[in-house]
């Protein structure tokens, strides 16, 4: 039996935001770590705000592919809050509970990011990185 599903599906989304941020900058051709240091230190540069967030929509639409993935839409926390790509790492990482009969939407997240995950793999594969 998994005693931690909330431990899984933080690592899960950490390291779909790390594989869609190392995409990111193949397609930027970022390579060196200056050039990563300047974008992420200037406000000013548009690709502050992407390499910046944790919203995995929002790293996947850069790449070109949004809508490729649908993450659940009613996930809320027990205290109303909506949980959505840019905060589910929070929700993991605090223990946060989902309201009573939205724990599947939990499952349906995770199922979500795995399919993210095999298509980074995927993609980093054809590049044969």
């Amino acid at each position: 039996k998994d005693n931690s599903p909330k431990s899984r599906r933080l690592l899960l989304a950490y390291s779909d935001e790390c594989g869609l941020k190392y995409l990111l900058l193949r397609k930027w051709q970022i390579l060196l770590y200056r050039d990563i240091e300047y974008i992420m230190s200037n406000k000013e540069d548009p690709r502050n705000e992407i390499i910046t967030s944790h919203n995995i929509e929002k790293l996947i639409k850069e790449l070109g592919f949004a809508g490729e993935f649908k993450f659940p839409t009613k996930l809320k926390s027990q205290r109303d809050i909506q949980i959505n790509s840019d905060n589910f790492h929070q929700y993991c990482r605090y223990g946060i509970k989902a309201q009573r009969d939205l724990e599947t939407d939990e499952t349906a997240f995770e199922k979500t990011l795995i399919e993210i995950a095999e298509w980074i793999k995927e993609r980093i594969e054809q590049e044969e990185i």
